[in-house]
């Protein structure tokens, strides 16, 4: 489960909301894949069920060196979090 977001943008996309920020920052297609991503990651219990998913493997760390996990939403645009006691917290779109 989500239980926090690293920024405004991220949280406004999780609950659909199409911000001129969203806009700004995602193509429609992007928005849809990015919340596809976010609701994945909001359902799974843990790192071993994300990671049953080919497409969706997590890598650590993150290229920023944020000891982060990431899940790739098309082409450089990642979904970055961090994962504690079965929970996904400061999630941010990359």
């Amino acid at each position: 489960m989500i239980t926090s977001f690293e920024d405004k943008l991220t949280e406004e996309v999780f609950h659909g909301v199409n911000s001129h920020e969203v806009r700004k920052k995602l193509q429609g297609f992007l928005v849809k894949a990015a919340e596809r991503k976010l609701d994945l990651l909001n359902t799974v219990g843990n790192l071993e069920e994300l990671k049953a998913i080919p497409s969706h493997q997590p890598d650590s760390p993150l290229r920023d060196g944020q000891d982060k996990y990431s899940i790739p939403i098309q082409g450089d645009l990642r979904l970055a979090f961090e994962w504690n006691q079965g929970n996904a917290s400061k999630v941010e779109i990359k």
